[in-house]
This record gives structure tokens, C-alpha cells and sequence, in this order.
């Protein structure tokens, strides 16, 4: 399933690698079959998520492990990499995992890779969620906004009424301008959200 000559995809170029600041290498041969074996679901049951590991969806069609090695590797050591399949066709779901050794460098792909265009698709790169785990009111629409809100903004916000996951603050797509809408998805709401 996976190979070590990562190397030798087109949109593996120089000037892609330079993006990254810090010389990373790629996961070798003994790491790579530890990837094949692991199946890419959540890995802890104890409700808990797990930060070494990312979901990453949007994944073009035909993309492979491969791929997602050479676009993740600049970010840390990974420990597994998993596209979801179909058992039978083979066919992509479209979204996959990878898993660090660091939880430094997962939040690091989040921060670099999350929006990374990558065959006409935008990846979108986040926390897994533990399997089981609860996803009632977990992700929060925000509307009417100020014109001039961050991310930092929104997390501020609502930080205190449990750990935020992700939060993304939509954008005009012509002007680069925040619309006034946000999206924030907390890990567990504290009983402080309740009087919200």
C-alpha cells in the first residue's frame, strides 16, 4: 500500500517543499508499515480526543497515503496515515487520518495545512474526534458578527465554555473580508454554556 519512493509525485516540487521552514525528513520504510497496519479510525475510546491525531477531509479521489505523506511529512514525524475506503470497490470516501508522534506537530498541519489547495480541492485538516463521542451541539454557527472579527476573536469568545477544537471565520472569497459568520466547534461544553 505504500512505498518509500514518496518522491516522485508532480506536485511533490521543490517549490512546494519550501514552504515549510524546518528540514523534516519522510517516514521510512519501518514506519510505513506501521501506517498500513493502523486503520486510520480514532484510536481511543476513553472519550478523550486524541491530539497526535488529524482527520483530513475533502481528499481528492485518486489521491493515496502516499500523497498525504508527502504533504504531512514537513510538519513532524507521522506514525500512520489511513485514506478511508470502501472495502469492496476501493472506492475513497473522500476523507482520511493521519497521526503524529507529537502533538506539537499535529497542531502545526493544522495550522499550515488546513485550507491547502491540493488538486483543486481544499483540504480541510482537523482534530479527530474519538469514535462514540458525542457530537450533539458540538459545532456552533455565529452570525451577525462584526465586519472586522479574527479567529482569535471568536476563540476568546467562547473559550470559556469549554475546549474549542476548531474555529473558522467565514471570508468573502473575493475581498479576503470577514462575512460575519463563524463556525466554532468545542471538544465538550462546560455548564457554564448552558446560560448562554
Amino acid at each position: 500500500m505504500l512505498g518509500s519512493n514518496l518522491g516522485t509525485f508532480s506536485f511533490a516540487s521543490s517549490t512546494a517543499s519550501s514552504e515549510f521552514s524546518e528540514d523534516i525528513s519522510l517516514p521510512d520504510e519501518s514506519q510505513l508499515k506501521g501506517m498500513e497496519q493502523n486503520n486510520g479510525a480514532g484510536d481511543s475510546c476513553a472519550g478523550v480526543p486524541d491530539k497526535t491525531k488529524l482527520i483530513v477531509n475533502y481528499i481528492p479521489q485518486f489521491a493515496t497515503e502516499e500523497d498525504l505523506a508527502q504533504i504531512f511529512a514537513p510538519m513532524g514525524n507521522i506514525e500512520s496515515i489511513k485514506i478511508m475506503r470502501d472495502y469492496k470497490t476501493g472506492y475513497s470516501y473522500g476523507f482520511g487520518f493521519v497521526k503524529f508522534f507529537k502533538e506539537e506537530d499535529a497542531a502545526k498541519a493544522i495550522n499550515m495545512l488546513n485550507g491547502y489547495n491540493f488538486r483543486n480541492k481544499r483540504l480541510k485538516v482537523s482534530y479527530s474526534r474519538p469514535p462514540g463521542t458525542d457530537m450533539k451541539d458540538s459545532n456552533l454557527y455565529i452570525t451577525n458578527l462584526p465586519k472586522d472579527v479574527t479567529e482569535q476573536d471568536v476563540e476568546n469568545l467562547f473559550k470559556e465554555y469549554g475546549e474549542i477544537v476548531q474555529r473558522t471565520v467565514l471570508k468573502d472569497k473575493h475581498t479576503g473580508m470577514p462575512r460575519g459568520v463563524a463556525f466554532v466547534r468545542v471538544s465538550r461544553f462546560t455548564c457554564k454554556f448552558n446560560a448562554v
